[in-house]
């Protein structure tokens, strides 16, 4: 039956016509309409056959639409909810514009809350993407003022003052309960009892107990909205702000707001948006500068600048009670970044603390003393990790449970510690750790370790890195995130048809690799029924033709597999995944039951100095240079035989004198600066090149942190951190001089010199050979410096007279080797060519 709007439209054309016309029409539609259906099909083959072409494409044209039915209008509403929520978001939207009764089917609340369950924090089976997590809660406030962190005048008024008083209290005496409401996203709330007793302090919190401040501080302030002021947002909406956040994530849109203030380097950071009180999110920072910075994002301001530290800040982190810093001055400390005021400081390491992490009950930090420190909230005792060779440049706590912690406890180990071990625990305060914590620590030994922090052991070594690890992400991923890639796996292999006569299979060792040497058990030995290899090779006549055969084996003699504990969360439905990062330019995914690495990502041109992640996106950060040139040698320290620190350093008596005069010419406050000129004095000391000693002994000479020398000294190529050979040759192979020949002068150099490369020294410890840039001589192209002397205007010839004079022990004469004075013209002059005028000539007479 044709809607109100057609039947409309018939009418007013029907009235159209001529009287004659309208009845006429009138009476072959009565005559149709009081038709049984075997006559109306009759009437309509006949009309159609009468039709022509425009007049069947108006038939079909109408049809499509005529035919057309609404399922919605006769399914029940629970049906047809079933029924949209297999369609996907793009197709739900396209939906609800088909009409009004569709568009409140496809606004309904169930179907987004599933759509978002599907695709919020995991990514989707069906699509294959995701989107992020957010920590925001859903619960939004309707409020009239418009300011983002309401004052308390913004309370209803109405109510009576004692019983407003008595609301405030409630709220001050239990705002962790009135959270939870908060969270957990529901639209009715009942108000919070007066009575209701506030939760007992975590350990941390008893730790750090302290007298309250009157100081007013817009970070206590109470801004919590009337309970009855809050609604539920539709998650339709909670939807959309997840995809628009994906999308500017994924295309790299985002707004830039500059914090200033610091007036060194920012070396750690720290950003939160949940906190308790506090209306809008903080902001933490470290820098060089020996201070920490609170600032509210909102509004870009400086809330407090924290000093205390006498180097720089290397590591902090923060929560709704305190901040822990870590500085380079080897120490740690605690404050009320509240108030700005320091609590407490930490001590027991004896190098700078460049990493840290703390839970409740647990405080973990890392130190250029290849040290782990673990302080105990509850107790407040500290014990040390000692296993790493260099810095540790990472430290992460995790809760792994006591089965985790299990299988990381072979039974035989239990067995030898029970027969051999002391009958007395050596660590009893150990007990006020929760069994199962565990900690994760990277180091630029290039290892990372899992410790036990009950029985305060190593208990599994990551490796694999060929650089130093930077930093190191836990994540807890679903259980059932890569069984994919193995399930399919597991099927070929158990699908593959039995091995044909000359195909072979290595056989692999119990880590799963392909053994060369293997080692074979009697039963290994025994030949399944069907062919005997003994007779076979009696039969050949002592040259046997190679050829492999393959038995299928029977399920009772496949060797057992050893099981392998699966780490999981409680519930079972997580699992643990380490992500590391490090300067061999690569990110890698760990497998902590086996302590592999199970997968590895590569990209980075250069080291990887920090990673972030969660279940969809890893995200890195590297150190931008500039492409390496053959003459840098910027290296990291790694202690040898001739170059550690335990090998002394210290200026001669006239060197001291001279570095002295030196410091003189600078203010006190600046010494520092005469870092560049006092490295060069000791590197011409240290026979022609700076060791660790030289570095260290000039930090404590001019009173500045070791770390800014090292800085210095892998900056510039002047400084040589390796030795090198009595006579110093340095080839330009820079523009200019390439175009007058530089490269055949550096070739005649590496074969004159018995063919080392650039870079190399001589055997006999003469000479060592490098290409430099742009040494300043362009004009004398080409040219290179020997020690302190140039030789320019360089021809293989001249090279090679050169090179024997230094192996004969005696120095040639410096400067242009072709005859000309300096940089005079080599053809000649073509200025001042003539006498030059003397006084008063071509002046006027009266200058005459």
């Amino acid at each position: 039956m044709a809607d109100e709007g057609t039947n409309l439209k018939l009418q007013q054309a029907l009235d159209a016509l001529p009287m004659e016309e309208r009845q006429a029409v009138n009476a072959v539609w009565s005559n149709f309409s009081s038709s049984p259906h075997p006559r109306r099909a009759l009437i309509l083959h006949g009309l159609l056959t009468m039709c022509c072409f425009s007049q069947l494409s108006l038939l079909s044209d109408q049809l499509s639409y005529l035919i057309r039915l609404d399922p919605f209008t006769v399914l029940p509403r629970e049906i047809s909810l079933k029924i949209l929520k297999y369609l996907d978001a793009i197709s739900l939207c396209r939906a609800a514009q088909v009409s009004k009764q569709w568009r409140g089917l496809a606004d309904d609340d169930i179907l987004w809350r599933g759509i978002c369950e599907q695709h919020i924090g995991q990514k989707c089976t069906k699509c294959g993407w995701g989107l992020p997590i957010l920590e925001k809660r859903r619960v939004m406030k309707i409020s009239s003022s418009s300011s983002p962190s309401p004052s308390p005048s913004n309370f209803p008024s109405a109510l009576p003052s004692h019983k407003r008083e008595h609301e405030h209290d409630g709220l001050l005496a239990a705002p962790v309960a009135k959270r939870a409401r908060l969270d957990a996203g529901s639209s009715r709330h009942t108000p919070a009892s007066p009575h209701t007793q506030a939760p007992q302090p975590s350990p941390s919190l008893r730790l750090l107990q302290r007298s309250e401040t009157t100081t007013p501080n817009p970070l206590l302030e109470i801004n919590t909205p009337c309970m009855s002021d809050t609604v539920t947002r539709p998650w339709k909406d909670v939807y959309c702000e997840r995809l628009t956040i994906e999308r500017n994530w994924r295309r790299g849109r985002c707004t830039v707001r500059t914090l200033k203030g610091h007036t060194d380097g920012v070396m750690c950071l720290q950003f939160n948006e949940t906190l308790s009180h506090s209306a809008f999110p903080i902001l933490i920072t470290g820098s060089y500068d020996r201070t920490a910075r609170v600032w509210n994002l909102e509004t870009g301001r400086e809330l407090h600048c924290l000093t205390g530290h006498t180097r720089a800040v290397r590591a902090l982190q923060f929560d709704d009670a305190k901040l822990i810093t870590g500085s380079m001055d080897h120490t740690m400390k605690v404050w009320d970044w509240r108030t700005g005021t320091c609590l407490r400081t930490l001590e027991g390491h004896t190098e700078g603390v460049v990493c840290l992490h703390f839970d409740k009950n647990i405080l973990a930090s890392g130190s250029v003393d290849s040290t782990v420190k673990v302080w105990n909230f509850r107790t407040g005792e500290c014990f040390t990790l000692r296993g790493h060779r260099d810095w540790v440049n990472a430290v992460q706590l995790w809760d792994a449970g006591v089965a985790a912690r299990a299988s990381f406890r072979p039974a035989s180990n239990d067995a030898f510690l029970a027969q051999y071990g002391p009958s007395t625990p050596q660590h009893p305060v150990t007990a006020h750790i929760d069994p199962g914590k565990m900690l994760f620590s990277a180091s630029d030994d290039g290892t990372i370790k899992l410790w036990d922090l009950v029985d305060r052991t190593c208990v599994r070594s990551f490796t694999g890195h060929v650089g130093q690890v930077q930093s190191l992400k836990l994540l807890m991923v679903d259980q059932g995130c890569d069984d994919n890639v193995d399930d399919d796996a597991a099927s070929a292999t158990s699908s593959s048809p039995t091995l044909r006569e000359g195909e072979v299979t290595p056989h692999r060792g119990q880590d799963g690799r392909p053994s060369s040497n293997p080692v074979l058990t009697p039963q290994d030995l025994t030949h399944p029924p069907g062919f005997n290899p003994f007779a076979y090779l009696a039969s050949s006549g002592g040259n046997p033709t190679p050829r492999a055969f393959a038995h299928p084996l029977q399920d009772d003699a496949l060797p057992d597999k050893p099981q392998t504990p699966t780490i999981a969360s409680p519930d079972g439905s997580h699992r643990p995944v380490l992500i590391s990062g490090s300067l061999d330019n690569t990110i890698k995914t760990w497998d902590i039951d086996s302590g592999k690495a199970s997968r590895t990502l590569f990209g980075h041109i250069e080291g990887v100095w920090a990673v972030a992640s969660d279940n969809l996106r890893l995200a890195t950060r590297r150190i931008s240079t500039t492409p390496a040139r053959r003459s840098d040698a910027l290296f990291v320290h790694r202690d040898t035989k001739y170059n550690n620190p335990k090998i002394p350093f210290e200026f001669n008596t006239e060197n001291l004198t001279r570095a002295n005069e030196i410091v003189s010419h600078y203010p006190p406050q600046y010494k520092k600066a005469a870092v560049i000129p006092l490295l060069d004095l000791a590197q011409r000391q240290n026979k022609g090149w700076t060791s660790i000693s030289v570095m260290n002994y000039v930090a404590n000479f001019l009173e500045m942190p070791p770390m800014r020398v090292y800085e210095v000294a892998t900056f510039y190529t002047m400084f040589n951190r390796e030795p090198i050979g009595e006579n110093f040759v340095q080839v330009c192979t820079t523009t200019p001089c390439m175009l007058r020949g530089a490269y055949d002068i550096l070739d005649t150099v590496c074969k004159d010199l018995g063919g080392i490369k650039p870079g190399e020294t001589t055997k006999d410890g003469k000479f060592t050979v490098i290409e430099v840039e742009c040494q300043g001589a362009c004009s004398n192209a080409p040219m290179f410096v020997v020690g302190d002397d140039f030789y320019e205007d360089l021809t293989p010839e001249s090279t090679k007279k050169i090179l024997d004079a230094f192996k004969k022990g005696t120095k040639p004469k410096p400067g242009p080797q072709s005859g000309r004075q300096t940089s005079e013209n080599a053809a000649g002059l073509t200025a001042l060519t003539t006498k030059p005028y003397g006084p008063g000539e071509h002046c006027q007479p009266d200058f005459a």
